[in-house]
């Protein structure tokens, strides 16, 4: 899974931030943000409530601690960009 979410988390941030033009880090802590709420919005019933039932501590442990790689990519991507990208400092 790690690997999965890792890959799809960099593509889509490299596609996000395409359009982006400014406020980079900004715009990487938003994008972090939406990544993980709608990851776990979507999962929690699933794994509360229905076929995959678990405790929430148990959730959070196995598979939310995942989804805190998708933040921590796009803030990385949206920080190097604010450095070392022409007008980034806007």
């Amino acid at each position: 899974m790690g690997i999965v979410v890792t890959t799809c988390t960099v593509l889509f941030t490299l596609r996000y931030f395409r359009r982006v033009r400014v406020a980079f880090t900004r715009e990487g802590v938003l994008l972090g943000a939406a990544f993980l709420v709608c990851n776990v919005v979507f999962d929690l019933p699933k794994f509360m409530a229905g076929p995959m039932q678990m405790p929430l501590l148990q959730y959070l442990k196995d598979i939310g601690i995942a989804y805190l790689s998708m933040p921590i990519i796009s803030i990385g991507f949206g920080h190097a960009l604010q450095r070392f990208r022409p007008g980034g400092a806007t």
